[in-house]
């Protein structure tokens, strides 16, 4: 690990790994994943290729108190639950990680959560899936990461998206994490913070949670900022605007960047990318739980700063 990565790496007193930096690409989606079974089974034996399984040694679904070790039955699980003929139960949620012990912080994996249809909260939370590597893999691998990405958008439908290096948060600790999470992500501005428990409710398939190296932007939500031409027409030269067989993904410069403010590192490409869809990003504080950051701080003005960093800057 890096000295800048090491910098994202949170042990608290109480010898708890909270955070780590990783790479990943986390994808919202208005459909059950059920209703795309083979293609996620593919995508997910694609993924192993860039993660291979051997370094994913923990699993837990949504009936699990605790993260048990995988075994070959737990890579096969879409497969099992989805089945043609087996009954669907009404939300499946899987997660496959990498790391030291069970309560460690993810260093690569796949987490997905998927409600069915008749699920009272298919409409109020998206689905999801997300594919995380490691730093150290983002940082040199950025193009294998790219290709794979598009690949995805070219499988299944999917409502926004976005990808690029993040803070990772313990699971365990979930709201500790993130809030130690905080001052970094406001240092290092290109950095997502790791919020599945509140990304998926907040976009709920009608906006997005912001932009990222890669920002995926679904079929329906392109159609409001005036479709993929109007998008490439008013792209800088910095962004790469790529039509997907369900939308657009749009590149903010060749690699992810940490984008620390303090150095004054340049986050042109992300801005250019957040002024071509900006118009979807509105309302994403009023159904974003605030984060639980230390100190006397107003958490709700905090996490707005943080959600909208990109707005408004030359």
């Amino acid at each position: 690990m890096s000295k800048e990565f090491e910098r994202f790496h949170i042990i608290d007193q109480h010898g708890r790994e909270l955070t780590r930096l990783v790479g990943d690409v986390m994808i919202y989606m208005n459909v059950p994943l059920s209703e795309f079974r083979d293609e996620v089974v593919e995508i997910m034996e694609n993924f192993y290729r860039l993660c291979p399984r051997e370094h994913i040694g923990w699993y837990a679904t949504e009936t699990m108190k605790q993260f048990k070790p995988t075994t070959k039955q737990s890579f096969t699980v879409p497969m099992v639950w989805w089945k043609e003929g087996a009954p669907k139960k009404k939300l499946r949620e899987l997660m496959l990680k990498g790391g030291q012990a069970h309560n460690s912080a993810a260093t690569c994996g796949i987490y997905l959560s998927s409600a069915e249809r008749e699920n009272r909260l298919f409409s109020k939370s998206s689905n999801y899936i997300r594919f995380i590597v490691p730093a150290e893999f983002m940082e040199t691998r950025y193009q294998e990461f790219a290709d794979f990405v598009e690949s995805v958008c070219n499988r299944i439908p999917y409502s926004s998206g976005h990808g690029g290096f993040v803070i990772e948060c313990n699971q365990y600790y979930a709201n500790d994490a993130q809030g130690a999470a905080y001052p970094l992500a406001m240092r290092y501005q290109a950095v997502d913070i790791a919020t599945m428990s509140r990304g998926p409710w907040a976009v709920r398939g009608e906006r997005i949670k912001n932009v990222g190296w890669l920002t995926l932007i679904g079929s329906e939500l392109l159609e409001k900022v005036g479709g993929l031409q109007a998008l490439r027409e008013q792209a800088s030269d910095r962004l790469n605007v790529i039509g997907t067989a369900h939308g657009a993904l749009i590149r903010a410069g060749e690699k992810p960047i940490l984008g620390d403010v303090n150095r004054q590192e340049s986050l042109s490409g992300l801005l250019d990318a957040y002024r071509l869809v900006e118009p979807l990003h509105a309302g994403i504080d009023t159904l974003f739980s605030p984060f639980e950051i230390a100190g006397n701080v107003d958490e709700v003005v905090a996490t707005r700063r943080w959600l909208f960093r990109f707005a408004q800057r030359e």
